[in-house]
This record gives C-alpha cells, sequence and structure tokens, in this order.
C-alpha cells in the first residue's frame, strides 16, 4: 500500500493506475496489488477519487499527506522517520533517534 500511495502522491492526481506504464513507471508490483492497496485506501479514507465516464482520476484526501509522501522515495525503506496523526486531529513528523520517537526538528537531516 505505500508504494501505491507514494505514486499517487508524487502523480498528486492519477489515472490509469493498474496500466503497466503507471506500474513500470513507479515500480509497482502488478495491477492487482495496486488494485487491493486502492481498494484498502478508499476505505480506509485515505485516498478519494473522482469519476468522469468510465475514467477515476485518484488522489490523497489530506492535501498535507500528499505534499508530504510526494517528497518519499518508493525505492528506499522509510527508517528513521514517520507520520503520526495525534488525538489532535494533527499531523506530526516525528524521527526515530535510537530507541525513542521525537517530534522532527530543523535540525534533522531526513
Amino acid at each position: 500500500q505505500k508504494e501505491t500511495l507514494i505514486a499517487i502522491a508524487k502523480a498528486g492526481k492519477a489515472t490509469g493506475v493498474t496500466s503497466v506504464a503507471f506500474i513500470k513507471k513507479n515500480a509497482l508490483k502488478s495491477p492487482s496489488s495496486v488494485q487491493y492497496a486502492i481498494s484498502t485506501l478508499l476505505d480506509d479514507q485515505i485516498l478519494t477519487y473522482e469519476q468522469e465516464g468510465r475514467i477515476k482520476t485518484y488522489s490523497l484526501e489530506d492535501r498535507f499527506l500528499e505534499l508530504w509522501m510526494g517528497e518519499i522515495d518508493p525505492i528506499k525503506p522509510l527508517t528513521g522517520t514517520g507520520l503520526i496523526y495525534d488525538e489532535d486531529k494533527r499531523y506530526r513528523i516525528m524521527v526515530l533517534d535510537g530507541d525513542t520517537w521525537r517530534p522532527l526538528s530543523d535540525s534533522d537531516d531526513v
């Protein structure tokens, strides 16, 4: 799901997400895995889509999350940083410092 989410975030608005071109461009596994990821992300209200005729255009529900995910390299593993949605319904970028999570600061190189 992570790779599919990153691919859609990088596109901003994505169509043809199960096409060979989209899958190869974004190093995704297969059309069926992309379809499963999209279904789950829609159910979790992370993705949204607009439909015009038979064409669906997918985008992230949250613009901040889209911008942040669009900066991630899908080939590199996500280690050392994380995004949490806290009890105040705010996103916070966290950094793994040893074995403790702390808020991201300006001095961090991530």
